[in-house]
């Protein structure tokens, strides 16, 4: 469940408002396979943390060169530097609209809820405590965004369209090349491939057992990140995107007008 907060982190909130703004419900199936190819990379993880009992990193350092290692450290740290910066600022602005707190003092709550997540891994079954937490919060998140959509409502017609048939607008490549590197993230992966070593059994074909388990595992935790995506893109294709037709342009087969598909 930790890398579920991977799929509806504020790089993924941007590219859905961006997605539904624009595009109306047409960027869905990209949402839609991008989810699914990021559970085949993680279940390929998976069976390699299990079956190679090392996790990613560890296994860049033993199969490359000193120099090779250190360049992608460095190159990883500058990745986590600019993957943390939007949360710390939508952390500290959630602070503000919420609370009335300043920034400066959000991001110090953002420090510090960092640190307190760091010392619970280190108790005893603090992995799963973290675990239970963040599926309560990203639950609560799925629920309130489904009863928000439940009360603005969508256009079922082209939601469906926008999931099932795959449609390209004009000018719309960018942002769907943002929707995959949001949802299909490479840190996740070294994630996955660390958190299976403490699943890891004695024997063989128990091994083969958890492996099931953890192929099966993500398959809900993506598919409530999944139904996260779908609700903020039908929230902004209902609220923002234009619901009317300027003269002189005809809507596509989903019913929606703009640019239209090409």
């Amino acid at each position: 469940w930790l890398a579920v907060v991977a799929y509806i982190d504020p790089g993924n909130m941007f590219a859905d408002i961006t997605a539904g703004s624009s595009y109306a419900y047409s960027q869905l199936w990209v949402v839609f396979w991008a989810t699914v190819v990021s559970w085949l990379a993680l279940t390929i993880c998976s069976k390699f943390g299990l079956y190679t009992r090392q996790h990613l990193a560890r296994a860049f350092r033993e199969s490359y060169p000193r120099w090779v290692n250190v360049s992608m450290w460095l190159f990883i740290e500058l990745v986590v530097i600019a993957t943390d910066i939007p949360e710390v600022i939508g952390f500290a602005y959630a602070c503000n609209l919420f609370f009335g707190w300043p920034f400066y003092a959000g991001v110090l709550a953002s420090f510090l809820t960092t640190m307190i997540f760091l010392l619970v891994l280190n108790l005893n079954r603090g992995f799963r405590i973290l675990e239970i937490l963040v599926l309560v919060l990203v639950g609560a998140m799925c629920i309130l965004l489904l009863v928000e959509l439940f009360i603005n409502g969508a256009n079922v017609k082209q939601l469906f369209f926008g999931w099932a048939v795959p449609t390209v607008w004009g000018g719309s490549v960018f942002n769907m090349i943002g929707i995959v590197g949001a949802v299909v993230m490479p840190h996740n992966l070294f994630l996955l491939t660390g958190a299976v070593q403490t699943r890891i059994p004695r024997g063989r074909t128990e091994t083969s057992k958890v492996f099931l388990y953890s192929k099966l595992e993500p398959i809900i935790p993506l598919c409530v990140a999944w139904i996260v995506n779908l609700s903020i893109i039908s929230l902004a294709a209902k609220n923002v995107f234009p619901q009317t037709c300027p003269s002189g342009e005809t809507s596509d087969p989903t019913g929606s007008c703009a640019a239209g598909p090409v």
